[in-house]
């Protein structure tokens, strides 16, 4: 994996299902009212 990636959100592909949220262990992810945000990249 590249140094330089980091997680973004395709919000025209989101379906606000929050799976992203669930999966991810790191806590990159912060679930909004609407839909998920990154909050640490």
């Amino acid at each position: 994996m590249s140094k330089n990636w980091y997680p973004v959100i395709n919000y025209e592909n989101c379906i606000e299902c929050g799976a992203c949220f669930n999966k991810c262990s790191h806590g990159v992810y912060k679930k909004e009212v609407d839909r998920p945000v990154v909050v640490y990249p």
